[in-house]
């Protein structure tokens, strides 16, 4: 059965979820009350512990990769004939680096999809039980939600494993052949200024930890005096020389200016990384999880608490303001919900629940989306620009309409054909 456009607005105020009551102003029933602390639960230890656990592990990595690169250093001064063997130390260092920050990636957007799943479970478990009819599993649902992450962002032939697609992220921004040029440079000016290897290294690392008070910190946390070291010859005199020596050349000031960029990218872009992919994969995971859920009928698009603050009209307003499906405004069938639009995305899932008849029943067969015009993606990015700071909005220009209007009618589309051969493969 179609969902109810009056019972969303009927508990609008009950936060992200919806449920049926039978008169106006009743209580929340138990068992939504159970299904709905289940998954705030799994959400919490999603935002509260996974999340800061991932960025602590990827500075412990970056921790031991700089001390390490430090201890490495040779005795006495950096010759020509010694420049190679310190620009092969910093490659063999990142080289591993690159390796654990994937493998902290990709244990982290698995266990975020796990929690995901998990709350659903949990809350199945103490909704449902173990009625007559009804036979639920979220085991696949992790595995499933990392794979369906890959197919949704390229076109099913082309998509790769999330391991190897997280490879290849921080290849390009650690590895990558723009990033050695600029320390091949900055090397061979050690080179001619005649300074020494224990110097040149200590600089590198600086560099690479841009002064970065979290990382700093858990160096010396994880690594102790070891850590302690390091940070101690990088934060008394390290920025006043490196300025005093571009002061004395210009080209030295260039060398110094492209590789401190290069260097506090790869740093940025690593928790850039994690932290964008563990949050991708627990809202692909909660979307799957909802599918699979007895208990939710369907989805609606919760705007971050931090979208007003920021005041820029996005693709997220779009998303919790259209009815693309007849459904109501910003609602979704779980099964075509599309994903979220942007990197560093904080919009969430808000759930329609079942009654309790209904939980062994077919949930409906989802619609194809409609296509939005540029006039109400116009009115949309309006309307939320009226809502937000005035001192931050953006103006709403046809560039930016078109932009926008492609990528909300493109996401819906794309969610659509996923489910649509998922579908397909089950029946073949």
């Amino acid at each position: 059965m179609p969902i109810d456009p009056r019972l969303i607005e009927l508990v609008k105020g009950s936060g992200n979820f919806y449920f049926p009551v039978e008169r106006d102003g009743a209580s929340v029933p138990l068992w939504a009350s159970r299904y709905t602390n289940s998954v705030l639960r799994s959400r919490a230890l999603w935002q509260q512990r996974l999340s800061p656990r991932v960025v602590q592990l990827l500075h412990r990595a970056f921790s031991e990769m700089l001390v390490g690169f430090y201890e490495s250093a040779g005795a006495g001064k950096l010759t020509a004939d010694r420049a190679d063997d310190l620009a092969r130390s910093l490659r063999a260092h990142l080289a591993r680096l690159e390796i654990q920050l994937a493998t902290i990636t990709g244990d982290g957007a698995l266990a975020a999809a796990g929690i995901a799943a998990n709350g659903h479970a949990q809350g199945v478990r103490q909704t449902v039980g173990v009625q007559a009819g009804i036979e639920t599993s979220f085991t696949q649902v992790p595995a499933q939600a990392l794979d369906l992450m890959q197919i949704r962002r390229f076109a099913e032939s082309e998509a790769v494993g999330h391991s190897q697609f997280i490879r290849t992220l921080y290849n390009r921004r650690v590895n990558s052949a723009e990033n050695f040029k600029v320390f091949d440079d900055l090397i061979r000016q050690f080179v001619i200024e005649g300074r020494s290897w224990t110097d040149s290294t200590r600089d590198i690392a600086g560099l690479l930890a841009k002064g970065d008070s979290a990382l700093m910190q858990e160096m010396v946390s994880h690594l102790g005096a070891r850590g302690g070291k390091l940070r101690n010859e990088i934060s008394q005199s390290f920025w006043a020389d490196l300025n005093e020596l571009a002061k004395q050349d210009e080209f030295y000031a260039k060398v110094i200016g492209d590789t401190k960029l290069r260097a506090q990218t790869i740093l940025y872009d690593g928790r850039r990384i994690a932290i964008s992919e563990v949050n991708i994969a627990h809202f692909e995971a909660d979307r799957l999880a909802a599918e699979t859920s007895p208990v939710v009928q369907a989805v609606t698009w919760n705007l971050s608490g931090r979208h007003a603050s920021i005041g820029i009209a996005c693709e997220c307003d779009v998303l919790a303001n259209a009815d693309y499906h007849g459904l109501g405004t910003g609602v979704y069938y779980a099964e075509n919900c599309p994903s979220r639009p942007h990197p560093f995305c904080g919009c969430t899932l808000g759930y329609v629940l079942r009654a309790p008849a209904d939980w062994n029943k077919a949930k409906d067969t989802p619609r194809r989306p409609i296509q939005l015009s540029e006039s109400t993606i116009e009115d949309f990015l309006n309307q939320a620009n009226e809502k937000a700071r005035s001192d931050k909005t953006l103006s709403i220009t046809p560039k930016r309409i078109d932009r926008v209007l492609e990528n909300v009618n493109g996401l819906t589309r794309k969610a659509h054909s996923v489910w649509a051969g998922r579908l397909e493969e089950v029946a073949a």
